[in-house]
């Protein structure tokens, strides 16, 4: 990638929309050095200003705007591999997580919130928008010059969440009754990031017996690819979880349908 390219353009386009999505939400762009992986206590959380917060849905549009841009870039530009065929240098467009269980990293993968914090400071695992390193002149990049001194430049290798946008579609369970709904997923961009676009959907079970006695949302983790009220030919629209997910494939990448699926992050 040489500097000044359209390719450069695009990823400096998302590094500006990326470092606005993470001030507005309290994210740290770079390593936090006051915050230790064996801490048990509180400075790990992160900060959060509500005068902020309210422009996050706009920040996070515009990111996911930035991120489709650079993809298509990115996607524009063949490279010779292995085998020596010439491939696009970039063929995921998007990551899209359904019933997650992401959402209990902090024992899952880590001993405790803290160090989960850190394992992403770190670069150990995938942020959205990725985590920025300071230049010679600290400025903060995910894009730096490449070590050998030419003109080119390169992301780092936890950079793979700047072309490619993240949606994690989940069912909320209740805090009482949490066997309703998926308690094994849930948000995600607490912990991954605020370009993670985070969508609640209704799941309920197939028309029987458990329907009618009130248990159509009992435990519906495994149910996110199940298609229960349209049969061929029927003209009733699809569950919600069904367009949701349609809606975030948007396999034509078309603008309209990325809005409608922004306006549901919003519960609009």
């Amino acid at each position: 990638m040489t500097i000044g390219s359209s390719l450069h353009k695009a990823f400096r386009d998302c590094e500006i929309a990326g470092e606005a999505l993470l001030d507005a939400s309290g994210y740290t762009k770079g390593h936090a050095p006051d915050i230790h992986r064996d801490d048990r206590g509180g400075q790990c959380a992160y900060g959060r200003s509500s005068a902020a917060m309210d422009k996050v849905p706009g920040l996070r549009d515009t990111y996911r705007v930035a991120q489709r841009r650079l993809f298509l870039e990115l996607s524009a530009v063949q490279v010779q591999g292995p085998d020596q065929k010439r491939r696009s240098a970039w063929l995921i467009s998007d990551l899209i997580t359904m019933g997650c269980p992401l959402t209990h990293a902090e024992f899952l993968i880590a001993r405790s919130l803290c160090e989960l914090r850190v394992m992403v400071q770190a670069r150990e695992t995938l942020r959205c928008p990725p985590v920025f390193e300071a230049d010679a002149q600290l400025n903060l990049h995910f894009v730096y010059a490449n070590p050998k001194g030419s003109r080119q430049m390169q992301p780092h290798h936890a950079a793979a969440m700047a072309p490619t946008r993240w949606t994690n579609i989940h069912a909320p369970s209740g805090r009482v009754l949490f066997p309703f709904g998926d308690l094994i997923s849930g948000p995600l961009a607490r912990d991954f990031g605020p370009g993670v676009t985070d969508i609640a959907v209704c799941i309920r079970r197939p028309r029987g017996w458990m329907t009618w006695v009130g248990l159509s949302h009992l435990f519906t983790h495994v149910l996110y690819w199940k298609d229960f009220i349209r049969n061929a030919g029927s003209s009733e629209p699809p569950p919600d979880h069904v367009q949701v997910l349609r809606d975030a494939i948007n396999f034509l990448c078309e603008p309209e349908v990325e809005a409608r699926l922004m306006r549901r992050s919003r519960g609009e």
